[in-house]
This record gives structure tokens, C-alpha cells and sequence, in this order.
């Protein structure tokens, strides 16, 4: 037997076979998160032969005696859903023989990405620019792009990011009356880039410019401004920046009846755009006045003709005479027979009224006034 030195010794191997007992189970090596959503997240590590694996996940900060998942002899690639869209979550794993051997806890702190329901909306739209909104969530940038609508979203005319805890963008820089593609996602170093939530919104049209005007005849009013493409606007004209007197109007500028014989406005415009329907702006205002107008007067007082004997067919006729007045007045009719009126037209016809006292009333009217005059009396008499 060949002589051995003394340090030389040879081990004794412990295993089950043999009645001894196996070390415990390393820990898992190359633990990490492969993929994430806003409802589950994809974690690997390097499995090894023979050895079992358990995986937990818990809300950040929460009670490990209760986690919110868990999952006894995984296998590697494991993806652990549902989980909360947006939250901060801790994930661990050990490798397990047995009830007893087990290896130490291997942590990973995670965040998904966030949910794309976010609120995003379009606050108020403006020639040269949008505002948009949302939620804030602690702890991510939300980043917005636009483009012209329809086009490739690698050719971008805004792209900003928002930290929290801002609720809000005005996205800058637009063409009026340009249909926009808009978009957001969330983003942070921990989770990186969430999914793109999308609006369309067109900008406002600008407001007109040129406004012009004063005083017609009576209530009308004469305006210019400088035209726009009646293909694509329609006007409206505002008093105050407030009450609509005119709507649909097209063209540079025409004359218009606001129905007040005696006013003052301080009148404005905006366009409306027949693509998307905003209204643009006001523009500058312009403070017009009509004339006064003038009450009717009359120049030749009103008559009656026709037969007055019972017989010969009683057929009156009124003869209004003539009338002044600014604008214009109408005039009306008004037969009276004993006190009572009988007709509304300009001529009456009687039937046996042996007695009656007829005569007509003539009234002319504007929007400043009225004046009534009556026709003589007549008595109908008989044959």
C-alpha cells in the first residue's frame, strides 16, 4: 500500500443515498423581469436541475404574510397576472428542496406600466394651440407628441414630456384649422415607456380681421371685413361677444337689419369652420349706430268711396291717403259699422243696414310708431 501523507485526506460525501444530508438549495442566480404590461409582468432567472422554485409578489410595503400572488414549483419563464396597472410591486423567488431547504429570498422591486385609461382629454382648443389633460400618477412623466392627422407618427410637430405633478399640456406650435393626431403614454426609468392612448382634435380657425361699419337707414347697419374662403367659413356676427345676430353669413361685408329702429352695438365677428364646426376667436370689435327712424305722419288723410244706398250693393272702399315715416310705415284697416268693427280689409260689403253708421280707420305703423286716422261717417240710407 502505497504510503500517503498526512494531510492528505478523502472526503466523506453527504447525500441522501448515503443517510446524510444535502446542502441547501443556492440561491436563484439572474433573477430579472423580462416583460411588463399594465395588467402583468414577465419574470426568468436560471432554473437548475432538480431544484424547485417558489415566486411571490406583494403590493411595495405590504405584509408578506398574505402576498397578492404566489406560485409553488414555477418554472422559468413565469408570468405573474393579474396585477394593478400603475402599481409598485415586489417580487421574490428562492429555490426549495423540501419544506426545510430552502435558500434565501431574491428580491425584485417592480413597476408595470401604467393603464392607458389616464383621462387624457382635450381641455380647450385654440388657433395656434391645444391644451390637453389628465391624471397625474406619482412617479411618472407623461410624454406628448402630435402630428397632422393621417400622417406617420415618426414625423412629430410636438414632442414634450411632463413631469408630475403637472395635470396638463398646452401643446404648442400648431396650424389653425389643422386636424391634429394626439397622443400620451406614461414613462419613468423603473417602468420605462407604457402604451400610447390617442385623440384627434382639429385647432380653431383664426379670428377674421378687417371689421368695419356704421350707420344704414333705420336699424340697418353697413359692415366690410376681410373676406374668407366661403368654401371653408361661414361668419357670425356677435353683439357684446355675446348674442349672435347673424349666422351663415359669407362674402366681404353686406348690409343688415338688426330689428331695433334706435340702437348702439359693439359688433364683432367670428369664423366657423365647415370642417370641424369650432368657432374662431372674436375679432376686433367695431361700435356702430342706426338712425333714429321717424314715427308715421300723415301727408293726405285717408277717404272711403262706394254706393251708400241699401239696394244698389252696399261696396265700400278705403283710400289709405298718403304717409311718412322712417322706415316706411304699413298701413291697416278698420271698418266700423254702429260702433263695432266688421272688416279688416280695404273695401266692405253690407247687407240691409238701412241706418248704419259706417266709417273706416286707417293706421299706419313703423317700428318708431303709429298714427290712426278716421274716414267721415256715413249713414246707409234707403232707396
Amino acid at each position: 500500500m502505497p504510503f500517503l501523507p498526512s494531510s492528505f485526506f478523502i472526503p466523506t460525501i453527504f447525500s441522501p443515498e448515503t443517510g446524510g444530508a444535502a446542502p441547501p438549495p443556492g440561491e436563484p442566480e439572474n433573477f430579472a423581469v423580462t416583460e411588463r404590461t399594465a395588467g402583468d409582468v414577465t419574470v426568468e432567472w436560471d432554473a437548475v436541475e432538480g431544484v424547485s422554485y417558489r415566486v411571490q409578489a406583494q403590493i411595495f410595503g405590504e405584509d408578506w404574510g398574505a402576498p397578492s400572488h404566489e406560485y409553488a414549483e414555477a418554472e422559468t419563464p413565469l408570468t405573474l397576472s393579474p396585477m394593478n396597472g400603475a402599481g409598485h410591486y415586489e417580487i421574490r423567488i428562492r429555490a426549495e428542496n423540501g419544506e426545510e431547504d430552502v435558500s434565501e429570498w431574491v428580491p425584485l422591486s417592480v413597476y408595470l406600466h401604467p393603464s392607458v385609461e389616464t383621462s387624457f382629454a382635450v381641455e380647450s382648443v385654440a388657433a395656434e394651440s391645444i391644451q390637453v389633460t389628465w391624471t397625474a400618477i406619482e412617479g411618472l412623466t407623461a410624454r406628448v407628441q402630435a402630428q397632422e392627422s393621417g400622417g406617420d407618427w415618426s414625423e412629430l410637430v410636438v414632442d414634450d414630456t411632463v413631469a408630475p405633478p403637472a395635470t396638463g399640456f398646452m401643446v404648442p406650435g400648431l396650424d389653425p384649422d389643422t386636424h391634429y393626431g394626439l397622443r400620451m403614454r406614461w414613462e419613468s426609468v423603473e417602468t420605462g415607456a407604457g402604451e400610447w392612448y390617442e385623440l384627434d382634435q382639429y385647432t380653431r380657425p383664426e379670428a377674421p380681421t378687417g371689421l368695419a361699419g356704421g350707420p344704414g337707414n333705420w336699424a340697418e347697419v353697413n359692415l366690410t371685413w376681410d373676406a374668407l374662403d366661403d368654401d371653408l367659413y361661414t361668419l357670425t356676427i356677435y353683439s357684446g361677444n355675446s348674442v349672435a345676430l347673424a349666422t351663415g353669413v359669407t362674402g366681404a361685408g353686406g348690409t343688415f337689419n338688426f330689428g331695433a329702429a334706435d340702437f348702439g352695438y359693439s359688433l364683432s365677428l367670428t369664423a366657423v369652420s365647415l370642417a370641424s364646426g369650432l368657432e374662431s376667436d372674436f375679432s376686433a370689435s367695431v361700435d356702430v349706430a342706426s338712425g333714429a327712424g321717424a314715427a308715421p305722419t300723415n301727408l293726405t288723410p285717408p277717404s272711403q268711396s262706394g254706393a251708400l244706398t241699401e239696394g244698389e250693393g252696399i261696396n265700400l272702399v278705403a283710400t289709405p291717403g298718403s304717409w311718412d315715416g322712417d322706415p316706411v310705415p304699413d298701413v291697416t284697416y278698420e271698418w266700423f259699422q254702429d260702433g263695432s268693427v266688421v272688416s279688416t280689409s280695404d273695401n266692405f260689403t253690407l247687407g240691409n243696414s238701412v241706418g248704419s253708421v259706417v266709417f273706416c280707420r286707417v293706421t299706419a305703423t313703423n317700428a318708431v310708431g303709429s298714427l290712426s286716422l278716421d274716414t267721415n261717417e256715413t249713414t246707409i240710407i234707403s232707396p
